[in-house]
């Protein structure tokens, strides 16, 4: 099995970007295609490994060997590329839920550097760090610009704002192209990959193409598919994601369905790793709740919904035996440190 890799589909747009600029097509696509006119693809659900894509993205420089080679080429990103991730963003309410949806489901994409969220105060960060290696600039712009690119097409591409972009490495020569095409700062020589938002501003896009019934239909399908991935992560790890996406309404079942194995499978996997279903559960409030109570327009009963609680003494409780204060107090606590910084 392929260790790392990314899906076939993203070969749709390096197809149509060599033919728009008269390029030859990297030898290291054809086998994918079923004629030489690159129309038809062999297997839509087919995986290139990462080192044949990083190999496509570096022919192709040799052939054009230009500064924003990376913009050019994600220009010919369109839905589709994102395969069952993208139609599945596409049937959620409005951006911000897709963007929760889009970074679990995004190693159907590209499964390298799996990406993970942060949220402070306003704004949101999609962050990739080195986990296997660093992939190399060309080709690490050439990801995260595909994502921006198809973000950019599911709704007016001037409602979608960007605050901050980075990247871990060293700033180019010609890189003046970068702010005037993104529109926001780019950030070099940073610990990680990042794309920072404003989640107000993504909540309030809402997406025309909602359908709630085709959803949980291609989540579903979506959740199958991962689980054909070779593990990047341990069980633990899955563990954890599932329960922050079951958090509010957090059963063992719940988690075993998220999962997509039998509750006495889980079981046993837990019984196996001597791990208790609710101390796992409470590592997880306990990581959401700091988070959430970092952004400040949300209620302590807010943050105690969204934790799952029915009440907020009950949280309250909860987040005292974890951190030795009280929700309020952690607050005021994050506010002397702003001050103080």
């Amino acid at each position: 099995m392929i260790k790392t890799s990314v899906t076939v589909l993203l070969l749709l747009m390096i197809v149509d970007f060599c033919k728009s600029y008269n390029l030859k097509v990297p030898e290291s696509c054809r086998s994918y295609f079923h004629d030489s006119r690159y129309l038809s693809l062999n297997n839509i659900y087919d995986r290139v490994p990462f080192s044949t894509w990083q190999k496509i993205i570096y022919e192709l420089y040799e052939q054009y060997p230009v500064p924003d080679l990376s913009i050019k080429i994600t220009k010919h990103a369109n839905i589709s590329c994102a395969g069952l991730t993208g139609y599945l963003i596409l049937a959620r309410e409005n951006l911000y839920q897709a963007a929760m949806d889009f970074i679990y489901y995004e190693r159907l994409i590209v499964d390298y550097n799996s990406g993970s969220l942060k949220v402070k105060n306003d704004l949101i960060e999609f962050v990739w760090s080195d986990f296997h290696e660093k992939a190399g600039l060309l080709v690490d712009e050439v990801i995260v610009f595909t994502y921006i690119e198809i973000a950019r097409q599911i709704i007016d591409p001037q409602e979608l704002k960007l605050e901050k972009i980075s990247f871990y490495y060293d700033k180019p020569e010609n890189s003046d192209f970068y702010e005037k095409i993104l529109g926001c700062p780019v950030h070099f020589n940073s610990p990680i990959i990042s794309v920072v938002m404003s989640a107000s501003h993504l909540e309030s896009i809402r997406l025309p193409t909602k359908d709630p019934i085709l959803y949980k239909i291609l989540k579903q399908e979506a959740n199958r598919h991962i689980l054909d991935l070779p593990s990047n992560h341990d069980f633990e790890q899955r563990l954890e994601i599932c329960i922050m996406h079951c958090i509010k309404e957090i059963t063992l079942n719940n988690v075993a369905n998220y999962l997509n194995i039998s509750t006495h499978t889980l079981k046993n996997k837990l019984f196996q790793r001597k791990l208790n279903f609710n101390v796992c559960v409470n590592k997880v409030r306990k990581k959401l709740a700091v988070t959430y109570l970092e952004n400040e327009k949300l209620t302590i009963n807010q943050v105690a919904d969204l934790l799952g609680y029915s009440e907020q003494s009950a949280f309250q409780r909860a987040f005292k035996s974890w951190m030795n204060i009280t929700p309020l107090q952690f607050r005021k606590n994050l506010k002397q440190e702003d001050i103080q910084s």
